[in-house]
């Protein structure tokens, strides 16, 4: 079988690794790659698309990474439409060469909308899952992403109806959060090296540069601001997708501030860290 991922941003490339997985186990194999980069398990699904470090570790060859793509506001938006422009053609161009079986698509709204529709109209089943969350955005957005897939798997038991009273395919699955439920607070402090009867805060600025730029100083202010009245145990979780360069300021401006690092898992994300925290 041959299978286009999209998923633009981490939450979604979790969740179609986690889809490929389940479809390699199917056939006997566990869906990660072996030590000489094939895939452990069975061979028979050939797996291509844009995604970030889990979909990669699950054998899936990027045509583009999702590191290079996400973007907040219009501003990130337009310095990323180069990069952007150019992973849409090169999924295109891949399509073109060898339609897939399927596609998958997740997170990347506004592109994911254009790509489904397009895959569509070639004759391609696309299966959209955890779509945007129409109950938040309004019924007009609704209508108007219906048509950018087959089948809409949606991850809260209320959105089911309401894509099918739009006239959408829409199967219930459930959240995937679920799928890596964290360890007991006393393992989870031990293994960040937190002492069971300190007040620890974990920092979460985001998994895109914006983000990370815009709200890790008034994190970090925040911390400064609570230990004076206070001793508190603060590490900040660094999202797997972020490139280098933001991973560099993240270390420099933590650098005197006694805040510890930690670099969050791309298949597993921060939950197995999160119990170890007060906030």
């Amino acid at each position: 079988m041959r299978l286009l991922c999209i998923a633009g941003e981490p939450s979604g490339d979790r969740a179609l690794a986690s889809v490929v997985a389940h479809l390699r186990g199917r056939d006997g194999g566990d869906g990660r790659v072996g030590i000489n980069g094939s895939n452990a398990g069975d061979g028979s699904i050939d797996a291509f698309g844009v995604g970030g470090e889990a979909l990669e570790a699950r054998g899936v060859r990027l045509v583009a990474h999702a590191r290079e793509l996400a973007a907040m506001g219009l501003v990130e938006v337009v310095e990323r439409a180069p990069a952007i422009a150019t992973a849409i053609a090169r999924v295109l161009a891949e399509v073109r060469r060898a339609p897939p079986d399927v596609a998958l698509l997740a997170s990347w709204s506004s592109a994911n909308a254009q790509l489904g529709r397009w895959l569509r109209r070639r004759g391609v089943p696309v299966v959209w899952v955890g779509p945007p969350e129409v109950w938040a955005w309004g019924a007009r957005r609704l209508r108007a992403l219906r048509s950018s897939a087959d089948r809409f798997v949606v991850t809260l038991p209320f959105e089911e109806p309401l894509w099918r009273a739009a006239g959408a395919d829409a199967r219930y699955l459930g959240h995937p959060a679920l799928e890596h439920l964290g360890p007991p607070r006393a393992r989870a402090r031990a293994a960040l090296a937190i002492a069971q009867d300190a007040t620890a805060v974990a920092l979460l600025p985001g998994s895109r540069r914006g983000e990370v730029r815009r709200l890790l100083a008034p994190m970090l202010e925040a911390i400064a601001r609570a230990r004076r009245t206070r001793t508190i145990d603060a590490r900040v979780l660094v999202a797997a997708s972020l490139p280098r360069a933001v991973r560099a300021e993240i270390d420099a401006a933590l650098f005197g501030a006694d805040i510890g690092r930690v670099d969050v898992d791309a298949d597993r994300g921060a939950i197995e860290h999160l119990g170890a925290f007060d906030a």
